[in-house]
């Protein structure tokens, strides 16, 4: 059938570390619902929606670029069945509900069997196993026809190497301004068929074409899975990842958007790109050039523009936004929307505004704030918005998802808090898709279905108040159009009493593998202060703050344990 209206949109997976869950449930409610109106699809039938939806891009940051990896992964295989209630062998749920607990966070095997540097607080080879497992997921073979051909994946990263850059400008001394680009990322092009890197990417030659389909033995899906890892590689806590690129392919003809001033010059007048070369030293870095990852986060939490800028097709283009024309819109699922902490409002000492100048820098660059604006304006029908929320239940103090206190990290604690949030996005999802993912029904998407025309009643249209009645741009069919239930509260489903053992094991190890180098009377110094008062503040401090969070969160609601006795106190003749 020829002249099908077609919608085109890219996801926007945002920064969200064990509430990536939430994302997670949220992208598999939506392969379940799209492969269901796949299944039920009569392009005859005038009573149902003729129209298409075709995915064309994903991007992530943080957590979200693992949920791309897991999405990518999960559009080139069946999925698998969960009629049942179970998601046993679902890449999503196999990889953010069972994956990584508490227990693998604080194991302290990693840093008793390396003799390395301390490379995190955290215990992360738990994590590189899951990417490694989520790569190696087997199953049968699965072509979608609303996605796109190739599909574009894009992750975000904070490249701490960075790329030196000379700004030339007209100067007394003939020089120019020096400065370096941190703000990074990797993109993959998933087709089985040969692409031309300059046909889709504007010129760009740094993104790379892997198989459609994953393979725990291809070496683009195992760069695509150390890619994400790098992006979600949480400073500090979690190990930093080191990625190696093609120096000069990827780096020497990157393009920049250089913005007209709309006067007749030929030069200046119109926006155009230019290709501008890395400023490399005298002794440039080698080729592979290796640089060391953290979590995207810290500059771009948010990388809607990844994504806008692929449906766009060509620099400098713009979506359609009004209601009528829109045909394509970028649709960004962020757990982590809601107002921030503010900063402080009265003086500080010069050591108290070391905090609060990173959390402002970092606030200040992962967002842009007229992406957001377009996201919940009423009237942009580009640009959507998918957020936590228990639909008016305020037993969730703080945050909808029993994973967004502690900067996110509450959700490792227990599978019931994950469950919970992979089922509110999977019911966020559904009631997304029916009732806020539309567009006024004259618009001509629409054309051809009955349920479009001006006096059509019935149950798909969306009524709104202010631009009249809607229909949806991805309808539920089967049982993606039966009503999610909310999930309980996870409340009391862990103790954090459980943890405090495991909690003074890892502080130990960490700091003996911390000051296993160090000289004997530094060492000596150290084992002083650790052992009259340093050790005890910090367990009661992190104790502290996780019963905290998990108060305010209405998680645990049991009276405050006895305190633990302490584990035995390291020896400093231990530390060689």
């Amino acid at each position: 059938m020829t002249d099908v209206p077609e919608f085109r949109i890219g996801f926007v997976l945002g920064g969200a570390v064990s509430a990536g869950a939430y994302t997670a449930g949220a992208m598999d409610f939506l392969i379940e619902a799209l492969d269901a109106w796949d299944a039920h699809r009569n392009p005859d039938d005038p009573e149902l929606p003729r129209h298409r939806v075709r995915i064309d891009v994903m991007t992530g940051a943080s957590a979200g670029s693992k949920c791309a990896g897991i999405a990518a992964v999960a559009l080139g295989r069946e999925r698998p069945d969960s009629s049942n209630g179970s998601f046993d062998g679902n890449p999503f749920y196999e990889a953010w509900v069972k994956g990584v607990d508490i227990g693998h966070l604080l194991d302290p095997a990693d840093l008793e069997s390396s003799a390395g540097p301390l490379r995190s607080l955290l215990n992360s080879s738990r994590l590189g196993s899951v990417v490694a497992g989520v790569i190696a997921t087997g199953g049968a073979e699965a072509r979608r026809d609303w996605v796109n051909d190739p599909l574009i994946i894009r992750m975000a990263q904070t490249n701490l190497r960075g790329v030196p850059y000379t700004i030339g400008m007209r100067s007394n001394t003939g020089g120019g301004h020096s400065v370096r680009n941190h703000a990074d990322e990797t993109t993959f092009i998933l087709s089985d068929k040969p692409i031309p890197v300059e046909s889709i990417a504007y010129g760009r030659t740094d993104w790379k074409q892997i198989s459609r389909v994953n393979s725990a033995t291809d070496q683009g899906w195992v760069n695509l899975g150390h890619a994400a890892r790098a992006s979600g590689a949480f400073p500090a806590f979690l190990e930093s990842v080191v990625l190696a690129r093609a120096r000069h392919a990827d780096y020497d003809g990157r393009l920049f958007d250089i913005p007209g001033d709309n006067s007749d010059s030929t030069a200046h007048g119109k926006s155009h790109q230019i290709s501008i070369s890395p400023s490399w030293p005298e002794s440039p870095p080698g080729d592979p050039y290796r640089y060391l990852c953290v979590d995207s986060g810290a500059f771009n939490n948010e990388p809607l523009q990844y994504a806008r800028e692929v449906l766009a097709e060509k620099p400098f283009a713009r979506n359609p936004r009004d209601g009528d024309k829109a045909d394509r819109a970028t649709v960004l699922i962020d757990p982590f929307v809601g107002a921030g902490t503010l900063g402080p409002d009265s003086e500080v000492d010069w050591f108290r505004t070391l905090l609060p100048l990173g959390s402002a820098m970092m606030a200040e660059s992962r967002y842009n704030a007229d992406d957001l604006a377009l996201a919940q304006h009423e009237t942009v029908y580009s640009r959507f918005l998918l957020a936590p929320s228990r639909g008016g239940d305020e037993q969730a103090v703080g945050h909808p998802c029993a994973g967004g206190g502690l900067g996110g990290f509450s959700g490792f604690f227990h599978q019931d808090y994950r469950h919970h949030d992979y089922m509110l996005g999977r019911r966020n999802c559904q009631k997304f898709l029916m009732e806020h993912f539309s567009l006024p029904r004259g618009n001509n998407l629409f054309k051809g279905w009955s349920a479009a025309g001006d006096n059509a009643q019935g149950a798909w249209l969306i009524e709104d108040q202010e631009t009249g009645p809607h229909l949806p741009i991805i309808p539920l069919f089967g049982r993606c159009a039966e009503e999610i239930r909310l999930p309980d509260w996870p409340v009391d489903s862990f103790d954090p009493a459980s943890i405090d053992p495991a909690i003074a094991r890892r502080v130990d190890a960490v700091y003996r593998h911390h000051l296993k180098d160090q000289k004997w009377y530094i060492r000596a110094y150290a084992w002083v202060g650790w052992r009259f008062g340093g050790r005890g503040k910090l367990l009661d401090f992190i104790r502290g703050e996780i019963r905290q969070c998990l108060v305010a969160q209405r998680l645990w609601t049991g009276p405050a344990p006895s305190k633990p006795a302490p584990a035995p106190y390291p020896d400093p003749r231990d530390m060689h």
